[in-house]
């Protein structure tokens, strides 16, 4: 396979850690809202069903930027990116602090081979979660960084994931493969 080819499963693969990180650690919606439709706009992998959750859950519940990450994550997933990109900057309007939102528009500006959107969007999620919440902003930055071969800042990337997460190590570690087996930056 490619490098090229490596890289894009390696962002796939890094796609669906997002999504369970997303599920167990970032988005929250009230408590009011009836448990399923909280649960599905925050779990699994069917898109369709994740879409009309977090839709419900912001039509109950009014604008909520985790709604709209949540929605973001999963228009991403079913390649539905101008969508994704309206979901984000939706959640960014209600709330510019919300970290998760410029993450997952990085993702999304990723895929549409964006990189200097999507490096953007990761240092910003990365400046406003100094606690570190979102280790997958390095995660996706260190993608980025491998498409435009920047690989020394790629590498430092990926070991900070690593450190953040450990459940990062193995999309990272197909990620430092690509590294190892792509030509030297001109």
């Amino acid at each position: 396979m490619s490098s090229k080819g490596n890289v894009k499963r390696a962002t796939i693969m890094g796609i669906a850690l997002v999504a369970l990180f997303l599920t167990m650690h970032i988005i929250s919606v009230p408590p009011a809202l009836a448990a399923s439709s909280r649960e599905d706009c925050t779990q699994g992998v069917d898109w369709d069903r994740v879409i009309q959750a977090c839709s419900d859950v912001i039509a109950e519940e009014g604008n909520l930027p985790g709604a709209y990450s949540s929605r973001c994550w999963a228009h991403t997933n079913k390649e539905d990116y101008d969508q994704a990109v309206a979901d984000c900057d939706k959640a960014m309007e209600l709330d510019p602090k919300w970290a998760p939102a410029y993450a997952a528009r990085c993702v999304v500006y990723t895929n549409k081979q964006e990189y200097d959107r999507a490096i953007a969007d990761c240092d910003k999620a990365i400046e406003l979660d100094p606690k570190h919440r979102i280790p997958y902003a390095y995660t996706f930055r260190c993608k980025v960084l491998i498409f435009n071969k920047d690989y020394d800042r790629a590498i430092a990337d990926c070991d900070k994931a690593i450190e953040l997460e450990p459940i990062a190590v193995k999309p990272l570690n197909s990620s430092r493969q690509t590294l190892e087996h792509s030509p030297p930056a001109a």
